[in-house]
Order: structure tokens, then C-alpha cells, then sequence
């Protein structure tokens, strides 16, 4: 995961999550719950400082998963790690129950709890993900689709009230 390492990110969920698991986790991110995490992690967890976008990026598309805890209004860290075939499991609240697809782009949880996040896991394991379809997925959140879109509603929009 990358994010902040604030208490509403609810890192500390996937910390004790992966504390059962025994999977590895890494985490990249910096805040006030740094040390806070590191002293209740066990070996599998690893952190990173401060890495450059392009080394998270590297990170992140070699990842098996990218995993997220936290309700964003929108979530573009999950949408990066998509863009690169790489599945999310998070959270299915706010913007991520807009942009992540169960099943086909990654794995929802449905409450923030380190069952539920087992739980997400072990269901993860079982989908073989497509992840070039994935990278597609993605790509309607782009800059360039975005642009188009606005684009297209404006020229809709004056349509309108010029007829």
C-alpha cells in the first residue's frame, strides 16, 4: 500500500491483518502513525521511506496486489496501481466502490475489519486476474479520457441551449 500514515488511511488494519497472514506487506508512505505501525508489525511488513513516483510506481506494478483500507473520496492510488495490471483489494466504500470491479479489477471488503480483510485475501488468491484487461479498466480515470469527457458534456451543454 501507499498513503499517508494517518489514522483514517486505517493502515493499522492492514498491519494487524498481515500480523495473521503472514503475507508480506509493503508499505510506502510517511505520518504521524510511522513509528507507531513499525513497532507493531511483524517481520513481513516492510517499509519504505520516501521513495521517487517512479520507483512506487515499479513497486507497485511487480505487486501482486495493491491493497487499501481507507473511504477516499476518489482514490487515485488504487487507479495508478490498476493503470499498471495491478488488482486492488480495499475497502467498498466512496470512490474505490466506483473504480475498483469485484472480481474482474480487484476484491472488496465490506467492513474495516482484519477478518474482513482475511477474508478479502483468501478470495483474492482464488481469481486468476486478466491484467492487461485491468490496465484498460484504468484508463477511462485518465487525464486524456477526462478531457475528452468534459469536453464532450460542454459541447452538449451549448448544444442545448443554443436549439
Amino acid at each position: 500500500t501507499t498513503a499517508r500514515l494517518e489514522p483514517y488511511k486505517r493502515v493499522d488494519l492492514l498491519v494487524n491483518a498481515f500480523n495473521h497472514s503472514k503475507e508480506t506487506l509493503y508499505i510506502v508512505g510517511d505520518g504521524s502513525m510511522k513509528n507507531r505501525l513499525k513497532k507493531m508489525s511483524n517481520s513481513n511488513i516492510k517499509f519504505f521511506d520516501f521513495l521517487q513516483p517512479s520507483e512506487v510506481m515499479k513497486l507497485v506494478s511487480k505487486a501482486k496486489a495493491f491493497i487499501h483500507a481507507g473511504i477516499e473520496d476518489f482514490g487515485i492510488a488504487p487507479v495508478e496501481a490498476q493503470s499498471t495490471g495491478t488488482p486492488v483489494i480495499a475497502y467498498n466504500m466512496g470512490g474505490l466502490s466506483e473504480t475498483v470491479v469485484d472480481g474482474k479489477t480487484g476484491v472488496f471488503f465490506n467492513s474495516q475489519s482484519v477478518d474482513a480483510i482475511l477474508d478479502a485475501l483468501i478470495r483474492f488468491k482464488k481469481i486468476e486476474f486478466d491484467h492487461e484487461a485491468i490496465s484498460m479498466h484504468a484508463d477511462q480515470f485518465s487525464e486524456k479520457n477526462f478531457a475528452t469527457n468534459i469536453r464532450n458534456y460542454i459541447d452538449l451543454k451549448l448544444k442545448e441551449k443554443v436549439s
